[in-house]
């Protein structure tokens, strides 16, 4: 294994990735070291310290000089991990965390003290996201932290710079449940912000699952989702903006199929303008 230090490495200085933070989803072939030009510029290890790290992390042993990845990052979506990694977060941004949980997804901006807002039908949930945040020294303002249903948010019309909603649309009851969630959170959303989703789709197991009602069915996991297809996130894009990630699915075989969606917002005078320039 070779490790590449880390002045020879050019990694983003846009949004939240900081040279003291360990991409550790990025590459395994980096080890960053915590104090390299942090401050002074200056590093710490010598070549026979990367040797020796080389080898240690050949042979499976924790490295205790980095960073606990877990305690900075929390359990944070693997695919919006790589939002931040691309420098699409930045710490001025509002951000929406739309069906936020106990605050997995959150637990990075706010620990840099991003203006987070969290929003969920499930009261405990909501309590468990202040409290997560109270946790990492940055309790929330008021307002911060409510119980909404995500298609009635209580927000006004482009307020967030960043939508992030995630493991949550494929709990649509139906077709109009659906499309309502989404037109909220493009709402709330300002032009040219970003909005990030992982949802279950039925891309690469039609055949494996039981359909119910319109597109609510069965997975081979056993458990009952809302499922969208590729046509239909495509048009749902060509509505609201354009893609900045190709659509990606994961198929956990014998399970389930996680799609990401990542849509950078447009008005509807640009889509209307960009609809007419296919035209000529």
């Amino acid at each position: 294994m070779v490790l590449v230090p880390v002045a020879d490495v050019q990694l983003p200085r846009t949004g939240l990735v900081y040279l003291d933070l360990l991409p550790a989803a990025a590459t395994c072939l980096l080890a960053l070291r915590l104090a390299v030009d942090r401050d002074d510029g200056t590093g710490g290890e010598s070549d026979g310290d990367y040797k020796k790290m080389s080898k240690e992390w050949a042979h499976g042993r924790t490295i205790t000089t980095f960073m606990n990845i877990p305690q900075a990052f929390g359990n944070i979506d693997i695919y919006l991990f790589d939002q931040l990694m691309k420098g699409r977060i930045a710490v001025a941004d509002r951000v929406l965390d739309a069906g936020c949980g106990s605050g997995r997804n959150a637990h990075y901006l706010l620990r840099e003290s991003v203006d987070v807002y969290g929003v969920d039908e499930n009261p405990p949930a909501v309590a468990a996201f202040a409290e997560l945040a109270a946790e990492l020294g940055h309790p929330l303002q008021d307002g911060r932290a409510r119980q909404a249903a995500l298609d009635a948010l209580p927000f006004d019309q482009d307020y967030f710079d960043v939508v992030i909603c995630s493991a949550v649309l494929h709990f649509a009851r139906d077709d109009q449940h659906f499309e309502d969630m989404v037109a909220e959170l493009f709402r709330v959303l300002r032009p040219g912000g970003l909005f990030f989703s992982r949802l279950a789709s039925s891309a690469g197991i039609e055949s494996q699952v039981q359909w119910l009602s319109g597109r609510r069915a069965y997975l081979p996991d056993g458990s009952e989702r809302y499922l969208v297809n590729e046509a239909q996130l495509m048009a749902l894009t060509a509505a609201h903006g354009q893609l900045l990630d190709p659509l990606k699915t994961t198929i956990v075989h014998g399970q389930r199929a996680m799609t990401t969606w990542v849509v950078r917002k447009i008005t509807s005078e640009l889509i209307d303008s960009a609809s007419c320039l296919w035209l000529l």
